[in-house]
C-alpha cells in the first residue's frame, strides 16, 4: 500500500504544530526566539531567481518579529490558525473532489488577483487543478485596521466557487472548508514558500518550467508605497 499521504508536511490536517512556549513577557521581550528583525535579501522576478541584497526596515518583510504575547492570536478548528499583525502567510485551500479546468482555474487566480494591493499583497500565487498555494500579507485599512486572514480567504473561495458554479450549472461546495494557514517566520522560509510555490507545477508534471505555467502568478515583495 502507498503511505504517501500528502506532498508535503504542511499539507497534511492531522499534523499539529503550535510551535515554541510563549514566555512571560514584558514590554520589550518578543515572543520568538532568534526572530527576523531585519530583511537583507529578496528574491528576484527573474526566471534565474537570483538575490539582491536589500536592506528593510525591522519587521517590513511581514516576519513575525518581536511580537508581543497580546498581540498573536491563535484559533483552531480541525487545524491551528495563528494571525499575527504585520505577518506574511503561506496559505493551501483544496477542493472538495475532483479538478478545476483552465478556465476555471483562471477564474480562480482572477479572484485572487481582484483585491491584491487593496485587502492584501499577494508575493506568489498558483492555482493547480486540485489545490492552491499562495504567499500573501494583509493590508492595514483606511480605518487603521488589517484585513483578517479568514475574511480575505472568504472573499477568494466565495467568488470563485460561486462563479465556477454557475459556469457549471451546478450548487453546492466547492472548496474544502478549512484551509492551511503557516505565519512565515523569517527571510529564509520566506525564499523557501516562495521557491515551493513557482516549482509546485513543475513538480506535478503540468509545465517543463514555471515560467510556462499560465495560473502561476508573481508579484514579488511588497513596495512601501501602494
Amino acid at each position: 500500500m502507498n503511505n504517501l499521504l500528502f506532498q508535503t508536511p504542511e499539507e497534511y490536517p492531522y499534523l499539529w504544530e503550535p510551535g515554541e512556549a510563549l514566555e512571560d513577557q514584558t514590554e520589550n521581550s518578543t515572543a520568538w526566539k532568534g526572530c527576523a528583525t531585519k530583511s537583507d535579501r529578496v528574491i528576484s522576478q527573474e526566471s534565474s531567481m537570483k538575490e539582491t541584497e536589500k536592506t528593510e526596515k525591522p519587521g517590513s518583510t511581514g516576519f513575525p518579529a518581536c511580537a508581543r504575547k497580546d498581540e498573536l492570536c491563535i484559533n483552531r478548528r480541525n487545524l491551528p490558525h495563528w494571525q499575527l499583525p504585520g505577518s506574511t502567510y503561506f496559505i493551501t485551500f483544496r477542493l472538495k473532489s475532483g479538478i478545476i479546468s483552465d478556465g476555471e482555474r483562471k477564474i480562480v487566480l482572477d479572484a485572487i488577483k481582484h483585491f491584491h494591493k487593496i485587502r492584501y499583497w499577494v508575493t506568489s500565487a498558483v492555482v493547480i487543478p486540485d489545490h492552491i498555494h499562495l504567499m500573501l500579507k494583509p493590508v492595514v485599512s483606511e480605518s487603521n485596521v488589517e484585513f483578517s486572514l479568514s475574511k480575505i480567504l472568504q472573499g477568494i473561495k466565495g467568488y470563485s466557487a460561486r462563479e465556477i458554479n454557475k459556469n457549471r450549472g451546478a450548487k453546492g461546495a466547492l472548496w474544502q472548508e478549512e484551509n492551511f494557514d503557516r505565519i512565515v517566520r523569517d527571510h529564509e522560509e520566506y525564499l523557501e514558500k516562495w521557491n515551493y510555490i513557482r516549482n509546485n507545477p513543475v513538480k506535478k508534471g503540468l509545465c517543463q518550467s514555471p515560467e510556462e505555467y499560465p495560473f502561476l502568478w508573481e508579484p514579488g515583495e511588497p513596495t512601501e508605497e501602494r
